[in-house]
């Protein structure tokens, strides 16, 4: 009967005593018997295995782009909240900051806001001569707003990336 068949194949019973039933009746149908165990166990739980896994495996691609797509989000927002604390910086708005500009605004009334900002975007600072040094590309010491956005993103993470930077 097809309930002794499911029984079967989802250990409801055991094979064992269907197929001596069937072994008695004739030899053939045990072999029919095993056989639709055979391919039930095989065959159709395995494809029903593939499909699971398949759909796990599209899940997880999906969450892939949609961490790639947060990253770029965030990158944007880094930018955008560097270069308006670059427009803080650069308080003659002449394009550059020089060193004297940013110590001002390092060491004046503003300076935990400064620091807060740069912690929000996950870069540690310990003294701005460093800092400035590290985003200088050129000596000049002036930074210009994209080697400033640049140098910021670059150091953008644990206080380790800043520290191994200043070596």
């Amino acid at each position: 009967s097809v309930l002794t068949l499911f029984k079967a194949v989802t250990s409801g019973m055991d094979w064992q005593e269907a197929y001596q039933q069937l072994d008695k009746i004739g030899p053939f149908w045990g072999a029919v018997f095993v056989f639709f165990i055979a391919f039930a166990v095989f065959a159709v739980l395995n494809i029903i295995t593939g499909i699971v896994l398949s759909s796990a495996l599209e899940s997880v691609i999906h969450d892939r782009d949609m961490i790639l797509q947060d990253h770029v989000a965030r990158k944007e927002m880094y930018v955008k909240a560097l270069q308006a604390l670059f427009s803080e910086i650069d308080l003659n708005n002449t394009g550059c900051i020089t060193l004297q500009d940013f110590e001002d605004v390092m060491t004046g009334d503003r300076q935990e806001d400064l620091k807060d900002v740069f912690a929000s975007i996950d870069i540690s600072i310990h003294s701005a001569w460093h800092l400035f040094r590290l985003l200088e590309p050129d000596e000049d010491h002036r930074i210009k707003l994209d080697s400033f956005v640049d140098g910021c993103l670059r150091l953008q993470g644990a206080a380790k990336t800043v520290d191994l930077h200043l070596l």
